[in-house]
């Protein structure tokens, strides 16, 4: 008995390591990973860290597009989530045209690469906010939350998220290369890293 104890917590133990940081860089990663939470944990995914890449010029555009499908799945079933990275990616909420999106409580860095801004308000307004982001409302508090992206396109949101008084709670905001669309007509690229503390 105490050795099939000590294994069991061994295994525990090996298993919440494995399942800590999670990196999905092939287009067929997320079908397997998908396939091991459901089989193993249920559908409720324990990772702390998740790391999204797609490469669409390489990939194709079957692959590239199962690929998002699928990380949007992967997403709605990683609640316990602390790190979130995306790097040229697109997503397709599973939860989009039912049930909203569950919360991330434990979230608290989120960083983009090439990334379209409007694919992220359906995740921002589930993170750990006092009101739904992107809406009427000023957020009380983001709780030491880190928000980066980097050579990312994005539309009119992104001001309504900047101008919200943030100084209090968020801990960084590093913009690196953004191009930013005011509206349909003008846009501006800043060349430099602005960070804001």
């Amino acid at each position: 008995m105490p050795c099939s104890a000590a294994v069991s917590a061994l295994h525990t133990i090996a298993r919440a390591y494995l399942y800590n940081d999670i990196r999905l860089y092939q287009h067929n990663t997320p079908h397997l990973f998908l396939r091991t939470v459901r089989e193993s944990f249920g559908g409720h995914c324990p990772a702390h860290a998740l790391h999204l890449k797609c490469d669409r010029l390489t990939w194709g555009y079957e692959d590239a597009e199962g690929y998002s499908r699928l990380a949007g799945e992967i997403i709605t079933c990683c609640t316990k989530l602390r790190y979130l990275e995306g790097d040229h990616w697109g997503l397709r909420y599973a939860c989009a045209s039912g049930s909203s999106l569950p919360e991330y409580p434990y979230l608290k860095k989120l960083k983009v690469f090439s990334l379209n801004f409007w694919i992220l308000p359906p995740l921002l307004s589930r993170f750990n906010l006092h009101t739904q982001i992107l809406r009427e409302g000023v957020p009380s508090s983001l709780e030491t939350f880190a928000f980066s992206w980097y050579r990312t396109t994005v539309q009119h949101e992104v001001r309504k998220l900047l101008r919200w008084n943030w100084q209090p709670s968020l801990w960084s905001l590093d913009v690196y290369h953004p191009i930013v669309k005011i509206d349909s007509e003008k846009s501006f690229e800043s060349r430099h890293r602005e960070p804001y503390n």
